[in-house]
């Protein structure tokens, strides 16, 4: 927080002219938080926080903003998918058509759907009345089904997301605990059957002078004939 002070002190002012009054103003914004400093000339505003603060503040972004965001981004995928069914049924119906099929009823007639056509006269058309927000009941009537659907979503993303990191963290603890675990377990024969070891096998002792005298007395041996 000091440092967001001195960082303040230092930078200039800037003058905003409102339709009423004017204001002088200077911000100084880090990764650690923000100082915001105003004043009239008469009195002086002065806010410093940290983003502990800020992230506790864009909560209004977690239940609003950022379900909006999702929620568009859905509905645009939605229209993308019905123009291609569109223009899939217009091929079926060409094809019907060709094959020498007719219409019974000539009010159902549709013409070939073009998606440019149709946004053009969407945005003259339909948009003003789309974008009429009133007291905001359209979108609590209409659009409450989808709202929960994409916050949903959200937060079984959260959820997974802190799902694949504590994972991750169980995963990279430290080896020793578990060599140490496994240095504590009895150890478990292979086999109950007796293991005979050749004599090339048997464990080799510290050289020095005993080892070195039973060497040349096995090399002084002579090999045993068949008839000695």
């Amino acid at each position: 927080m000091e440092k967001l002070e001195q960082g303040l002190l230092m930078q200039p002012w800037a003058w905003l002219q409102f339709a009423e009054n004017s204001l002088l103003a200077k911000a100084y914004i880090t990764k650690q938080g923000y100082a915001l400093l105003v004043s009239d000339l008469q009195q002086v505003w002065h806010e410093q926080v940290d983003t502990s603060v800020v992230s506790q503040r864009a909560k209004v972004s977690q239940h609003l903003i950022r379900p909006l965001m999702g929620m568009s981004l859905a509905l645009q995928c939605h229209v993308r998918e019905l123009a291609a069914l569109l223009r899939m049924k217009d091929l079926e119906i060409q094809d019907y058509q060709e094959s020498g099929a007719m219409l019974s009823r000539g009010r159902l007639k549709t013409e070939p759907f073009e998606e440019n056509s149709f946004l053009e006269q969407f945005l003259v058309e339909k948009l003003p009345e789309a974008c009429s927000l009133g007291d905001g009941r359209p979108f609590v009537m209409n659009l409450q089904s989808l709202y929960v659907a994409v916050t949903k979503q959200e937060v079984q993303a959260e959820q997974m997301h802190q799902g694949t990191g504590e994972t991750q963290t169980s995963s990279g603890a430290s080896p020793q605990g578990t060599d140490s675990h496994l240095l504590n377990q009895p150890e478990q024969p292979v086999s109950s059957a007796p293991v005979l070891l050749a004599p090339e096998q048997k464990p080799m002792v510290a050289s020095g002078p005993v080892q070195r005298s039973q060497l040349s007395k096995v090399k002084r041996k002579k090999p045993r004939g068949l008839f000695s």
